[in-house]
C-alpha cells in the first residue's frame, strides 16, 4: 500500500489484485485453523501424557485466556471479517485486518514458545516486546533495501498487460 501511494507501484496494483489478496488471507486463516485444530484434537484423542502436557501448560495459570483470545482473535473475528467482498476490495480495511492477524499470529508464536519459560504463570517481559521491535525493523529494513534496488513490478513481462486487467466474479 505504501508503494503504491508512493507512485512506485501506482499502475501495477489494481482493486481486484486486493481482492486476490483478501481472498488469499481468508484461505490463510482456514488453513491455519485447521492445522491448529488437527494438531490439538489427535493430541487430546491420543491421550499420551508426554503430549498432552504440551497443552496442559496453555490451558492453566493465565495461559487458557490467551488460549480463548487465539481461537476467537485469530479465527472467528478474521474469518467473518474476510468474508465480505467490501472488504476485500477496500485497501484500508484489508490492511487493518492484515495487521489485526499480524497481530494475533504473534500472540500465537507467543503462546506457543513462552509456557514453556513461564510455565506457573501468564507473564510478558520487556525483552518479548524489544524483540518484536528489532525483528519488525530488521525486515523493514530489508524490504526497503529490497525495493530500491531495483524494478518493483516486471520490466519485460510479455504478459504484465492482461495481468493488469483481469476481473474477479
Amino acid at each position: 500500500m505504501a508503494l503504491q501511494k508512493s507512485g512506485v507501484l501506482k499502475d501495477a496494483i489494481t482493486t481486484e489484485h486486493y481482492h486476490d489478496l483478501g481472498k488469499w488471507t481468508f484461505a490463510f486463516i482456514i488453513f491455519w485453523t485447521y492445522i491448529g485444530f488437527s494438531q490439538f484434537f489427535l493430541i487430546w484423542y491420543a491421550n499420551i501424557p508426554e503430549e498432552t502436557i504440551w497443552y496442559g501448560h496453555r490451558m492453566s495459570h493465565g495461559w487458557e485466556y490467551v488460549s480463548i483470545f487465539l481461537a476467537i482473535g485469530h479465527f472467528i473475528l478474521p474469518m467473518f471479517f474476510m468474508m465480505s467482498r467490501h472488504i476485500k476490495r477496500r485497501r484500508v480495511t484489508l490492511a487493518l485486518g492484515a495487521g489485526w492477524l499480524l497481530f494475533a499470529h504473534y500472540v500465537d508464536i507467543f503462546w506457543l514458545t513462552q509456557p514453556a519459560l513461564h510455565a506457573e504463570h501468564f507473564s510478558i517481559h520487556i525483552a518479548d516486546l524489544l524483540t518484536l521491535v528489532g525483528l519488525g525493523g530488521i525486515v523493514i529494513g530489508a524490504f526497503a533495501w529490497i525495493t530500491t534496488r531495483g524494478a518493483t513490478a516486471p520490466v519485460r513481462d510479455p504478459r504484465i498487460e492482461e495481468s493488469l486487467r483481469f476481473e474477479n466474479f
